[in-house]
């Protein structure tokens, strides 16, 4: 067995010979690529399967949040829109009020 073609295990650490045809077609999974038995290749892809679905529900969960704090986000501007858009209205009221009381008092002195 050359040193050259001894591969290492990813499961359990074990040193074993890779398979030519493995080797040669690398572009194609083949557990022998990365382990040392189809049980150290189960664990192997089991272990990765789990870790991606860990990391999806992270993802998901965070993206979730981003979701909420643009709707929150969203919610207060509107808030704070009607919020200018009454005292705006309000304002213009209170103004035009004000410009009725001053003519009817400039008119009342001028009638006098």
């Amino acid at each position: 067995m050359a040193k050259g073609n001894l591969l290492t295990c990813r499961v359990c650490g074990k040193q074993y010979k890779g398979c030519k045809y493995c080797e040669a077609n690398q572009g194609v999974f083949h557990w022998r690529n990365f382990a040392c038995s189809e049980e150290c290749a189960r664990k192997y892809i089991n272990d990765t399967i789990a870790y991606r679905e860990k990391q999806n529900k992270k993802t998901i969960k965070v993206e979730r949040k981003v979701e909420k704090q643009t709707v929150e986000t969203n919610t207060d501007i509107k808030k704070k829109i009607n919020n200018v858009e009454t005292a705006t209205t309000s304002d213009t009221k209170k103004a035009v009020k004000k410009d009725e009381v001053s003519n009817d008092e400039t008119s009342k002195n001028t009638e006098i």
